[in-house]
């Protein structure tokens, strides 16, 4: 929740998923009315493995992933500027 915050008071829009999605979660990012998603998972082992299972299972949406700086393990980590430049 607090990453989410942390890209909305960037200007940048974002919805949490509390974890790892459940499948309701999923269907309704699946059903967002949007082209693309950019995915921001922890910089961890299960944020990875979430990133991989969300592209498994979303097949409607190009989906990119957000890079965070090495050394953050989360949006929450990175710095105001740190967020405004990241990558995907």
């Amino acid at each position: 929740m607090i990453d989410c915050i942390l890209l909305w008071q960037s200007h940048k829009w974002a919805v949490a998923m509390n974890g790892l999605g459940n499948k309701l979660a999923l269907q309704q990012l699946q059903d967002l009315p949007v082209r693309a998603l950019v995915l921001a998972t922890d910089n961890d082992e299960a944020g990875l493995n979430a990133r991989d299972r969300i592209k498994s299972i979303i097949k409607n949406k190009i989906i990119y992933e957000a890079i965070l700086p090495r050394n953050r393990k989360d949006i929450g980590e990175c710095t105001p500027e740190e967020i405004q430049n990241i990558k995907v």
